[in-house]
């Protein structure tokens, strides 16, 4: 079971003595910084500091696109 969002690790004890070898699955959930060259084929939510992140840097751009009429 493999995407790309989820992959399955083999790990191991460090104890040799205990040998214990066992699967784990770690999975992607949501952006905290968006990547500089997204794939189209994933989307994830963005964390909530990104979102605001994400917001505050529009929010810039906006102004310095638009800024207010001079009086």
């Amino acid at each position: 079971m493999h995407s790309k969002l989820l992959r399955e690790s083999v790990l191991q004890c460090r104890n040799a003595i205990c040998g214990h070898t066992f699967s784990a699955y770690t999975e992607i959930v949501r952006t905290i910084s968006p990547s500089a060259c997204p794939s189209a084929d994933v989307c994830l939510p963005l964390s909530g500091t990104a979102e605001r992140a994400a917001y505050k840097l529009q929010a810039a751009a906006n102004r310095a696109a638009y800024p207010p009429p001079m009086s």
